[in-house]
């Protein structure tokens, strides 16, 4: 199973996780990062998630695997 973690403390709302992965991610009211479907991330392709969890440029996300 995979989990995401999100850091709200780190999340400045650059979008990046969202134009990489845009059926798991999306930006809230107050540009935080919000997961839109967290059964989409078991679907998607591992490297995909790995990519749009990467490309956050203050490292807000995180892959917990169980």
């Amino acid at each position: 199973m995979i989990r995401i973690v999100v850091d709200r403390t780190r999340c400045f709302g650059y979008g990046n996780c969202v134009a990489a992965l845009s059926e798991v991610f999306d930006l809230n009211d107050e540009d935080g990062v919000v997961l839109v479907d967290e059964e989409a991330a078991q679907t998607v392709a591992e490297r995909q998630l790995d990519a749009a969890v990467r490309s956050c440029p203050t490292n807000a996300l995180r892959i917990n695997r169980t």
